[in-house]
């Protein structure tokens, strides 16, 4: 006999939310006000530990909270050793979680549950009531670059209806028009994006970006650069101040926004998407490419780093691409002519 599968109701999925933010109290709420993209979210933090781990890499999205604002989003985020407190019983099996640790056997339509074993945190969102939870058993668990791009699966599976995508790739322009990088690790894609902020172009991020997949637009999420010692040698204007300590890989983890007020850009509308390549050539050149080629670039890093249900990301970086011409930026040794080039192919588009 066939079995019938017996989801957690939703109401059951509601107490447990309720019961684990009412745990904490209200006076252990700390609030953080913010446009993502074109909407608002509200980001409340319990634990002091958790408050700047959380909100450096957005600083530059903050905004003034206002009493009974609504918010599109409102995030829940919890330190539960600095709190003291242990995850409320759930409503779901933890047996049938997967590898990654997305929970089955619950409406996935309304909500998603992901336990990470690495960092020991649990996520959770429902998007009927626009709510999420992330808590976190001990920060000392989460790795050190969560900090540089934090809520990211949250934000990708609140977007995951719409035709916002956070993307793994940078994003620089002039005069509000603006060109996607895209590309693997190492291919030169954070250099090149930093050369053109440090050139006074206008500038998105190097790390993730927010895109709107129909309207060809890049939103800014995070202004966390994450630099070697020795790249500081070609950008000497974001050598951090004295006394600032490395972390985990011997990398600094810089604040733009506070090494350059006022030098990230909120939104650029896209023109072209550009995948650098290392060539030591003398100089920089742009060639057209192969569109799928572009898609590629910026869908195995994305899909990857925010895992899960990866079909909508393909599905709208698919449709970005389609929309933008696609070239090979050559990258040569002729590195202060970069943001040159990149500048004169955006007002040339």
């Amino acid at each position: 006999m066939e079995q019938t599968l017996i989801l957690p109701p939703p109401q059951a999925m509601e107490d447990f939310f309720d019961h684990a933010v009412h745990a904490v109290g209200d006076e252990h709420w700390k609030e953080y006000s913010y446009n993502i993209g074109p909407h608002s979210v509200l980001l409340r933090i319990a634990g002091e530990r958790l408050q700047s781990f959380m909100t450096e890499a957005i600083i530059h999205l903050r905004t003034t909270a206002h009493p009974n604002q609504p918010y599109d989003l409102t995030v829940w985020a919890i330190d539960e050793k600095s709190m003291g407190l242990p995850v409320p019983d759930v409503p779901w099996s933890w047996h049938t979680g997967d590898r990654e640790g997305y929970i089955h056997g619950i409406d996935v339509t309304r909500f998603t549950v992901n336990f990470d074993h690495a960092t020991q945190s649990l996520r959770f969102l429902d998007r009927t009531r626009n709510v999420a939870l992330h808590w976190m058993r001990d920060l000392d668990f989460v790795p050190y670059w969560e900090r540089s791009f934090p809520l990211r699966e949250i934000l990708n599976w609140w977007y995951r209806d719409t035709t916002f995508q956070p993307v793994h790739a940078a994003a620089v322009g002039v005069n509000g028009s603006g060109a996607l990088i895209g590309a693997r690790g190492g291919s030169g894609k954070s250099s090149t994006a930093l050369s053109c902020l440090l050139s006074e172009m206008q500038f998105a991020g190097d790390d993730f970006v927010l895109i709107d997949s129909e309207h060809s637009r890049a939103y800014s999420l995070y202004q966390i650069a994450k630099l070697e010692p020795h790249t500081l040698e070609r950008f000497p204007k974001l050598t951090p101040p004295p006394g600032t300590r490395m972390i985990d890989q011997n990398k600094f983890q810089l604040s733009l926004a506070r090494l350059i007020p006022n030098g990230v850009t909120r939104t650029l509308d896209l023109k072209m998407i550009l995948v650098p390549q290392i060539t030591h050539g003398p100089v920089t050149t742009i060639a057209s490419m192969d569109k799928s080629e572009a898609a590629s670039a910026l869908m195995l890093s994305t899909i990857y780093l925010l895992k899960g249900d990866s079909r909508p990301t393909f599905k709208k970086i698919s449709a970005l691409v389609e929309k933008l011409p696609a070239y090979r930026l050559n990258l040569g040794l002729d590195f202060d002519h970069i943001p040159v080039v990149i500048k004169n192919a955006i007002l040339n588009a």
